[in-house]
C-alpha cells in the first residue's frame, strides 16, 4: 500500500517545534523593545538635564549680580545679566523649571517620552543656595531630572541628578 502524507507524530511534532520558535522570536522581541524604551527615557533625561544646567550655568557664570538667597537656600533663583535685565529661574510645586515664566521643561505625556519632571536634590529642600565666602558669589544647584510617569503604568523611570557650583564671574 502507497499512502502519500504525514502521520499524526509529525504534524504534532511540527506545532510543538513551531510553538517553541514563535515563543522564543517573541521574548527576544519583547526584549529588545524594552531596551530601546529604556535607552530613549534615558537620552530624553540627559538632553533635557544637559540643555537646562548649561543654559543656567553660561547666564549665571556671566551675570552682573545674583540676588540674595535666603540661608537656607531656594527654589527660585535671581539674577541680573551684563544688560541690567533681570532673569528668574523658578522650580515651581508641578516639577516645571521655569526661566521668566518660560517652561524650560515639560512634564509632557506621561505615558511615553517627553515627560520630565525636576526636583531638588535631597527631597523638597532647596535648589539653590549661596555657598561663596566674602563678596564672591558660588551659586550651589541641586537639582533631579526624572521621567514624569503616571500611577496606572508602570515604566522604566530614570534620573539625572545635578550636583554643582557655579561661580559668578563679576563677583571677584
Amino acid at each position: 500500500m502507497n499512502q502519500k502524507g504525514f502521520t499524526l507524530i509529525e504534524l504534532v511534532l511540527v506545532i510543538a517545534l513551531i510553538i517553541i520558535t514563535v515563543g522564543i522570536s517573541t521574548d527576544i522581541i519583547i526584549s529588545l523593545v524594552s531596551s530601546y524604551n529604556k535607552s530613549q527615557i534615558t537620552n530624553q533625561i540627559e538632553q533635557t538635564a544637559n540643555f537646562v544646567f548649561m543654559k543656567m550655568e553660561k547666564e549665571l557664570r556671566n551675570a552682573a549680580s545674583v540676588d540674595p538667597l535666603p540661608p537656607a537656600g531656594s527654589k527660585t533663583l535671581v539674577f541680573r545679566d551684563t544688560n541690567n535685565n533681570v532673569i528668574t529661574y523658578a522650580l515651581g510645586t508641578d516639577g516645571i523649571l521655569r526661566r521668566n515664566t518660560v517652561p524650560l521643561s515639560s512634564t509632557g505625556s506621561t505615558t511615553g517620552v517627553g515627560g520630565i519632571t525636576i526636583s531638588c536634590l535631597g527631597g523638597g529642600g532647596a535648589c539653590f543656595s549661596n555657598i561663596g565666602t566674602g563678596s564672591v558669589d558660588v551659586i550651589k544647584i541641586q537639582l533631579v531630572f526624572e521621567q514624569a510617569s503616571s500611577s496606572n503604568r508602570k515604566a522604566y523611570t530614570g534620573s539625572v541628578k545635578i550636583d554643582s557650583a557655579v561661580v559668578v564671574r563679576s563677583s571677584y
